[in-house]
């Protein structure tokens, strides 16, 4: 299984401006560009799980890891690490994860790691 790391991809949810910034500290590959761009577009459902929230002002970073199948459907989530430690938060990010469609790849899965930050 083919492991890719998006540390450096990091997408910030800014809460109170209801915008998503795109933080590089290095280039992306176009797997890693397409990756990242099928997170963005699902931004909005990020932040409706973090208003479910028992503190909906709560801050801090949840590290999801998630395997993708060849076909681009989701095929195991988790949570690797994370300081928002509300478990209604964590099911709901991980209910999106696992409900987004990758584009199609040559391997047959990857196993992809991604920290998204509340503020």
């Amino acid at each position: 299984m083919k492991r890719i790391f998006l540390v450096a991809a990091m997408v910030l949810v800014h809460l109170s401006s209801c915008s998503s910034t795109h933080k590089k500290t290095r280039e992306l590959t176009p797997g890693q560009k397409a990756i990242e761009a099928e997170i963005q577009e699902h931004a909005d459902e990020f932040r409706v799980c973090h208003n479910k929230g028992q503190n909906q002002n709560a801050t801090g970073f949840i590290r999801v890891v998630f395997d993708v199948h060849q076909s681009g459907r989701v095929i195991g989530t988790g949570i690797q690490e994370a300081t928002l430690q509300d478990s209604v938060v964590q099911e709901c990010v991980l209910g999106v994860i696992e409900n987004i469609r990758f584009p199609e790849q040559k391997t047959k899965s990857v196993q992809i790691t991604y920290p998204l930050i509340f503020n």
